[in-house]
């Protein structure tokens, strides 16, 4: 059986795809296989890089390895299933693998999987806590648990369901969207009174809004029909989609000019 976290070759060895096939074919190494079907992955050759794995590991079934890189090919494959169990079978030889984990990890985050990756990433932080990649997919689990667990549900608005529930389907699909938007931190739907009474609207924002729409139209400039500010460590963008405001409240580092883009096309703004 073979263990290996990371195999690698020798200085002879470390060669072009074209020899790297001559060594994997001339049997002189068993291990020839792992370099070979990484060449190829990186090379793009999926489908061939899958087929040298698995003829390798008919030979070295326990090669923590072969079975890592296995999985990465079928990760790049979008077999996000088919790596998870191969993962499982890894990290079932070698628990704390660190490939094998953050590979794992990655695929929960594909698979919108937030809290269970997080477990992962902290549990492989105390193996490697300054490798950047681990880092940066942090960053990004951590944005996006913000945002699946703070984030507005139009059920759970204080307005009446069927009156949400008169929503276009363009918009309905915009806030499925934001749910996932990276840095969109919460979300809100709400009815605009029908008399624009200040004291009936309740939400800050929407008072806010009605207010400086209020101003721009005394002085000429119009109704108002989006607003963006920044207050604290938010940042709001605030629509009026006829007879709704819909507020977006981000982190300072959203690309504004992409959510923007994202709700204007859904909206037709």
């Amino acid at each position: 059986m073979v263990f290996m976290e990371d195999f690698k070759l020798t200085a002879e060895e470390d060669m072009t795809l074209e020899n790297l096939k001559i060594l994997y074919e001339s049997g002189k190494n068993p291990l020839a296989y792992i370099p070979y079907a990484e060449a190829l992955r990186r090379a793009k050759a999926l489908a061939q890089a899958l087929d040298i794995c698995k003829e390798g590991l008919a030979q070295d079934s326990y090669s923590v390895s072969g079975r890592t890189l296995l999985a990465r090919i079928l990760f790049d494959m979008g077999r996000y299933d088919n790596a998870l169990e191969e993962l499982g079978f890894v990290l079932q030889l070698a628990p704390d693998a660190f490939s094998a984990n953050f590979l794992t990890a990655r695929i929960l985050v594909k698979k919108q999987e937030f809290s269970e990756a997080m477990d992962i990433i902290k549990k492989i932080k105390t193996l490697n806590k300054d490798d950047s990649e681990l880092l940066r997919l942090e960053e990004f689990v951590i944005a996006h648990l913000h945002t699946v667990e703070t984030v507005g549900d139009i059920s759970t608005s204080s307005e009446p369901a069927e009156k949400i529930g008169a929503l276009n389907e363009r918009v309905n699909t915009l806030l499925e969207n934001l749910r996932t938007f990276p840095g969109v931190t919460r979300y809100k739907m709400s009815m605009l009174p029908k008399e624009k009474d200040k004291k009936a609207a309740h939400d800050p924002l929407r008072i806010l809004f009605m207010e400086l729409d209020e101003e721009c139209q005394k002085g000429g400039y119009g109704e108002l029909k989006r607003l963006m500010f920044e207050a604290g460590s938010k940042c709001f963008l605030v629509y009026v989609l006829e007879e709704s405001v819909l507020t977006i409240e981000t982190t300072p580092e959203v690309n504004i000019g992409m959510l923007r883009l994202q709700v204007e096309n859904s909206i037709k703004f």
